[in-house]
């Protein structure tokens, strides 16, 4: 009798070890190593088509071993690839893990990750087809909806990509200004990546506020379209000589800027102000007239940009203030006392010492937070409820 109890447990626990195996108990390295030893055929996704949407995880980790390597507003990426997501009320939390990540961009509710292999993930607001899924329904998981992406940059309502091979896809709000007319003059809402009808090959992207859109092709000549010329910081005829130097005019087709007397670098788009950051690490801005919370209205001005700061590594305009990080990794911030650092319309004051930064996000939801990397890979957290940085813990 003991002797058929004994079989009877074998049998039982078998039984269970296979059930557990069958729902995908600790099948996340087996199948990321499938992947890796497998086939070498190479999966290529068509902009808008179907698929396999991920699960995003509630896993508890070691947060003593977690290292971050980016940070945008409200998520975060690790050194091992995975995003991790954080609010005003929640710590960072891990998100998704099911690709190995290299760069994610937020704009505006848009939520987008690029993965090791170029596969380009959307998540969240929907409303306008942003996700580029193919649908307008939001959407709190991950999906991938294209591939070969060599950068992305997202805002608002649309999104824009360059491919490996320098095409451009645009996606999203059809009645904005920055769609290329790609659907004609019909303006539907473009719902899947959609290439731009043009022989020139890009390398670099940037979007923002007002729906301002500036691109580099690889010989180096700067396209604008969708906000205003002087938002920009251009004048309408920079942008083509036939259009009035004085008339408002919004670019709505893919322009090359002529007469380009813009310093070369990467650009910010705030609130009706336009920055520049060269390769020497100087601040240019533009605008500003009639932007109440920048400190350098007086210099800036519209149409010509005007240098107001050296030694800067990157700028983060808010709603509520904006933040800049110098070249020896101190965060400076103005505006509006968002930050209960600094008076409304003062110039910009230096809010951390000691402690080096590499990226900086800002959370805008009635209470400004600010979120910071530190050059430690760790995230720290300050603003209107507690002013001194401290580390966000990783759960």
């Amino acid at each position: 009798m003991k002797k058929f109890i004994s079989v009877l447990l074998v049998l039982i626990m078998v039984f269970a070890l296979s059930a557990c195996a069958d729902k995908g108990v600790g099948s996340t390295v087996v199948s990321n190593n499938a992947e890796k030893e497998g086939s070498e055929t190479t999966n290529t996704i068509a902009p808008g088509a179907e698929t396999e949407s991920p699960e995003t995880t509630d896993a508890t980790v070691d947060d003593s071993e977690v290292k971050f390597t980016q940070i945008e507003k409200g998520i975060a990426l690790d050194t091992e690839g995975r995003i991790w997501s954080f609010s005003l009320v929640d710590d960072l939390k891990l998100f998704c893990d099911s690709a190995k990540f290299t760069y994610i961009s937020e704009g505006n509710g848009l939520k987008c990750a690029i993965d090791e292999n170029g596969g380009l993930w959307t998540w969240g607001a929907n409303k306008s087809g942003q996700l580029g899924d193919g649908t307008t329904t939001d959407s709190d998981t991950p999906k991938k909806i294209f591939d070969g992406v060599k950068t992305v940059a997202a805002y608002g309502f649309n999104a824009f990509a360059i491919t490996t091979d320098g095409s451009l896809y645009q996606w999203g709000y059809g009645n904005c200004p920055a769609k290329l007319r790609a659907n004609g003059d019909d303006r539907d809402n473009i719902l899947i990546p959609t290439l731009v009808e043009t022989d020139v090959k890009f390398e670099y992207i940037a979007t923002g506020n007002s729906y301002a859109s500036v691109a580099v092709d690889t010989d180096g000549t700067r396209y604008a379209w969708g906000a205003p010329c002087t938002i920009m910081g251009y004048s309408a005829n920079q942008i083509d000589p036939t259009f009035s130097a004085d008339a408002p005019v919004t670019p709505f087709d893919l322009k090359a800027i002529s007469n380009d007397t813009a310093p070369k670098g990467t650009y910010y788009f705030g609130n009706n102000t336009t920055y520049i950051i060269d390769a020497n690490n100087t601040l240019y801005i533009s605008g500003g007239k009639g932007s109440r919370l920048d400190p350098f209205e007086e210099s800036g001005s519209f149409t010509v940009f005007s240098k107001v700061a050296d030694n800067v590594s990157m700028i983060v305009p808010a709603m509520y203030g904006t933040l800049y990080i110098d070249t020896d990794g101190n965060i400076w911030g103005w505006g509006s006392d968002a930050f209960k650092i600094c008076a409304p319309a003062a110039s910009p004051v230096q809010i951390t010492d000691g402690t080096k930064y590499t990226d900086v996000a800002v959370l805008d939801a009635g209470s400004t937070m600010a979120y910071a990397l530190g050059a430690d890979g760790n995230i720290y957290t300050f603003g209107e409820k507690d002013s001194t940085p401290r580390i966000v813990e990783a759960k």
